[in-house]
């Protein structure tokens, strides 16, 4: 199975159900590239934030995260609402995988932060828009892309080797 799905597929297919539940695993799902794999979702989402910030450095635009974090009342889609929430309910899920012992909590959290992030970034342009906004955007995902790098340590997962078909 190891050889098969590779460690972080299994690790997070385990850690997705709470330990007093049985686990079942669709072997033709788990390592396939689709919208309805949550881990597939993850890691589509990981890679939308590093090509952004590598489509910033490659067109020698600025960002100014100092003019982002002034600028944050930029921010005013629901999809922006949505990814603010998220980062603000992370020390909540935090704290209950660690009263509960259940990383559950944490595997849910970065599956959702990945949802909305892949949801926001097709509904709202993030690079060619005017300065301020640019700014304040990019703020918002590096805190998203910050965010998502720690649960994945906590949880053991490298977001950088992508392991789907």
């Amino acid at each position: 199975l190891l050889q098969q799905l590779g460690a972080d597929i299994i690790r997070f297919e385990y850690l997705r159900e709470p330990a007093d539940k049985s686990i079942s695993f669709d072997l033709n799902h788990l390592n396939v590239a689709s919208d309805d794999n949550p881990l597939y979702v993850v890691y589509h989402a990981y890679e939308i934030l590093q090509t952004i910030f590598e489509q910033i450095k490659l067109r020698k635009l600025k960002w100014d995260k100092k003019k982002g974090l002034a600028g944050l009342h930029h921010l005013t889609y629901d999809h922006e609402r949505t990814l603010l929430t998220d980062l603000v309910r992370y020390p909540e899920q935090l704290q209950l995988a660690q009263e509960t012992h259940s990383p559950t909590y944490l595997v849910n959290h970065l599956t959702d932060i990945a949802k909305d992030m892949v949801a926001y970034y097709h509904a709202h342009q993030l690079i060619d828009i005017e300065d301020k906004v640019r700014h304040a955007r990019l703020t918002l995902i590096a805190c998203i892309k910050q965010n998502m790098e720690n649960i994945a340590e906590l949880l053991h997962l490298d977001l950088k080797t992508k392991p789907f078909k």
